[in-house]
């Protein structure tokens, strides 16, 4: 039970990190108070959703269900947007991977619902993921307009895209790719198996990722 607690006691303070670094960088975005209040509700939102996966009558985190408590935090009250999921691996995950991994998909899924509404509400938003080698990839695919000509990550993305760009390097020790698919956008989280590995190490209970 010690083990336990100190495990999420170190993970709270390294999101607590986190929700400050957030609110730095978003401060330079925002238009007004009440818009960095929101945008910051909704992150904080989409990280308790580890702890409420956590939490539930299971008690285990995988992949399969943080996508899908993080999809529901990202939508707006009353939004029915549609999402189609194919091939999520079953994969347990620790705290110190499922936060990371949340911020991510947040991210991701708040950009989609940002540019592509309109589209979303009729076409609906693409979940798959996967081993490629020794490689977990995660995508994440809308029919919005896609990027516009001579797009750059560093010069024109948002304080959203650039989050989960961060979060894929520096916290995943793995990549993002951002692909016009015509119609719409794939954005795509590639994460070594051994980072994955050495990440869920840091909790007792999770399985060894294996690559395909």
């Amino acid at each position: 039970m010690d083990h336990v607690v100190r495990i999420l006691c170190h993970r709270c303070k390294n999101d607590l990190a986190t929700v400050a670094n957030l609110l730095a960088l978003r401060a330079g975005f925002a238009s007004d108070p009440l818009e960095l209040a929101h945008s910051m509700e909704r992150r904080i939102a989409a990280l308790s959703a580890v702890y409420s996966h956590r939490a539930g009558p299971v008690g285990d985190m995988n992949l399969r269900g943080l996508c899908r408590e993080v999809w529901q935090r990202a939508q707006n009250p009353g939004e029915a947007v549609r999402v189609s999921t194919t091939d999520l691996p079953d994969l347990d995950l620790s705290l110190r991977l499922a936060s990371p991994l949340a911020l991510w998909l947040y991210e991701v899924f708040d950009n989609a619902l940002e540019h592509g509404a309109a589209s979303l509400l009729q076409s609906g938003l693409e979940l798959n993921s996967g081993w490629r080698q020794d490689q977990l990839y995660l995508r994440v695919r809308d029919w919005g307009p896609g990027l516009a000509p001579g797009f750059d990550l560093e010069r024109d993305a948002g304080a959203g895209l650039k989050v989960a760009q961060a979060v894929a390097l520096y916290d995943l020790g793995g990549r993002m790719d951002l692909t016009n698919a015509h119609p719409g956008l794939k954005v795509e989280l590639f994460v070594p198996a051994r980072e994955i590995d050495h990440l869920n190490q840091m909790e007792c209970g999770a399985k060894p990722a294996h690559g395909a």
